[in-house]
């Protein structure tokens, strides 16, 4: 693997870890985030919560085993254009 994509997979999962352990320890910030993207009804937002940062802790730790990287890669992508698509919109 060249340097510069070795050095982009790291600062990838440092992303990634970095975001869900901040997630986590806002715990209650991420919630009420998470009501007003109004993607969803706003009782869910304390049900996907969890979920939503455990997928960030396991991409980030994806992007660091070798052959879970695959895997993390394809999730990460998944993930990023459901965020794009979330913050876009203000109401449907």
């Amino acid at each position: 693997m060249k340097k510069i994509d070795r050095a982009i997979l790291i600062l990838l999962a440092v992303i990634f870890l970095f975001s869900s352990i901040d997630k986590l320890m806002h715990y209650d910030g991420f919630v009420n985030a998470l009501r007003s993207y109004i993607v969803v009804p706003r009782g869910w937002a304390v049900y996907l919560a969890v979920p939503m940062i455990a997928v960030e802790l396991m991409i980030g730790v994806g992007l660091f085993v070798r052959p879970w990287r695959r895997q993390a890669a394809l999730t990460t992508a998944a993930d990023r254009k459901s965020t794009r698509l979330n913050s876009s919109h203000i109401t449907i």
